[in-house]
């Protein structure tokens, strides 16, 4: 993120115009670059910092939202293959197995399945790191069997 895309975001919420083709690198020659193509109104450094502030957190939300959801796939299938390893899945999709125990891998797998599934979407709901970290911890891998 820089301080053209915060500039840009402040624009978006005052409704306050940006002078077209004028670029900031830094706030210390904003003020300078402002009044030498004579644009008055231009955020404070105090708002600039907060808007900067409010959009890194959004930012490191769907960042940690991402690294969860990785988190959580891992999980289903790492407590998956405790119940039933790999092997046993190949050899229930070839036939190996009597019905009922084909049965039994299959409703497992589904069960982790629709966790993850349930559990991405929370987390994709979220508006904070605190409540992914609650739907996190409240998964229900340990129920399934």
């Amino acid at each position: 993120m820089n301080l053209n895309q915060v500039i840009v975001e402040w624009s978006k919420r005052t409704g306050k115009a940006i002078p077209e083709g004028v670029r900031f690198r830094n706030y210390a020659t904003m003020e300078e670059t402002a009044n030498e193509v004579g644009w008055v109104g231009y955020p404070s450094f105090e708002e600039c910092n907060s808007l900067w502030n409010e959009m890194s957190d959004v930012w490191n939300l769907e960042q940690y939202k991402e690294t969860c959801i990785a988190k959580v796939s891992e999980m289903s299938f790492e407590l998956r293959q405790r119940i039933y390893p790999d092997y046993k899945l190949m050899n229930a999709s070839i036939g190996l197995y009597f019905a009922e125990e084909t049965y039994n891998i299959t409703r497992v797998c589904n069960e982790f399945r629709e966790e993850f599934y349930r559990l991405k979407e929370a987390i994709s709901s979220a508006k904070t790191i605190e409540e992914v970290n609650e739907i996190v911890a409240t998964n229900k891998y340990s129920e399934i069997n």
